[in-house]
């Protein structure tokens, strides 16, 4: 992983410099990221085997949590006892938009495991005169700054830089009207 972005790399043991000993929450990202790097390299069979894997736990925890899905799972031609395949992965349609709107609270978590971290909500600007209202936790966070971190060394940019973006941000503590300056990109 050339050009490891240095705001990982500082220590956070006063006296260690090199190696230095990384704070746990950039630990965690730099451990995602050497797993992300090494299992990309698996042959196909294996990646969609371990994909097929997740995807039976995240199934049968939403037929169980999530009423959303335990009414939807009525309708299909398999049911939660069984593992899923490939197969029964086909009969599970997309949600759309409308979905997302007219189901509201019933495709929200009776149970969110309490290592996902806080659940909290955001919005979408409504520039499709839709907005969604959606719901994170700790670890759909976590997620995705690994996976924008991976593309930024896709990217092969470089860390050293500026990064410059324009997001909005419902939330009232982080509202900023001239906006934010951060130390590093995250």
């Amino acid at each position: 992983m050339k050009n490891f972005p240095h705001l990982f790399l500082e220590s956070s043991v006063q006296g260690i410099d090199w190696p230095p000993i990384t704070k746990p929450r950039a630990a965690a990202h730099l451990a995602m990221q050497y797993q992300l790097e090494q299992t990309q390299w698996l042959e196909a069979e294996e990646i969609r085997n371990r994909q097929l894997q997740q995807l039976n736990l995240l199934w049968h925890y939403a037929c169980r949590n999530v009423p959303y899905y335990h009414q939807r799972l009525q309708l299909l031609p398999f049911n939660e006892q069984e593992p899923l395949t490939w197969d029964h992965w086909r009969h599970i349609t997309l949600l759309t938009r409308d979905d997302i709107q007219t189901a509201k609270d019933s495709l929200l978590s009776r149970n969110l495991p309490a290592k996902h971290g806080k659940p909290f909500k955001t919005q979408t600007s409504g520039s499709t005169a839709k907005p969604l209202t959606v719901w994170h936790s700790a670890l759909t966070t976590f997620f995705w700054r690994a996976f924008t971190l991976r593309e930024h060394f896709w990217q092969r940019r470089d860390f050293a830089g500026k990064l410059a973006a324009i997001r909005f941000i419902n939330n009232e503590k982080a509202r900023a009207p001239h906006g934010l300056q951060l130390e590093g990109w995250g």
